[in-house]
């Protein structure tokens, strides 16, 4: 129902208190779905850095455990060229030896065996026993001196005779 208020009609379904409170109620709801749209976006761009961040560091350990397993690797490389220098060198005087001084190998009767004198011109050279066959190291024993001028197998092949520069004889039993 309309009533005539000053020559104008007034509608009493709404009232004062009434648009108060609308009025009150949509202000307090503007801040919220202001607040709730700016959190959505601050949500979504903490979500994209979060990821961003973890991109990151995921990058940056992986290049970390790279770095890593490349430096072992390169470390154990190394110290493969070292053993293989080491090798080559022995094998290199080793051969030396033999080429100058072919009286310091000896072969056992069966030719199973052969003795070789490594190391000769050093204070404490190597007589090393090879298993032909094998190709393997039987053994290797120390000399007590240097400068072996040859090596010979007894008949029975259980004695090694063994001769020095100063004339000297040794007899090793193989037993």
């Amino acid at each position: 129902m309309a009533k005539k208020i000053n020559g104008t009609k007034k509608h009493h379904w709404l009232g004062i208190r009434s648009k108060i409170l609308i009025t009150f109620t949509i202000m307090a709801l503007i801040p919220l779905l202001i607040i709730g749209a700016f959190t959505t976006l601050s949500i979504n761009d903490l979500g994209d850095k979060s990821v961003d961040d973890s991109t990151a560091a995921l990058k940056t350990q992986a290049n970390n455990d790279l770095n890593t397993q490349t430096t072992d690797k390169a470390v154990q490389v190394e110290q493969f060229f070292k053993d293989i220098e080491a090798d080559t060198t022995f094998l290199m005087e080793f051969a030396n030896d033999v080429y100058n001084n072919p009286e310091l190998i000896a072969f056992s009767n069966d030719s199973k065996i052969i003795a070789a004198v490594a190391n000769n011109y050093n204070t404490n050279p190597r007589i090393e026993f090879w298993n032909v066959n094998k190709e393997t190291m039987i053994y290797s024993l120390k000399s007590e001196r240097c400068c072996i001028k040859a090596i010979s197998f007894s008949p029975s092949g259980t004695i090694l005779v063994i001769t020095y520069y100063d004339d000297d004889v040794s007899f090793l039993d193989l037993n």
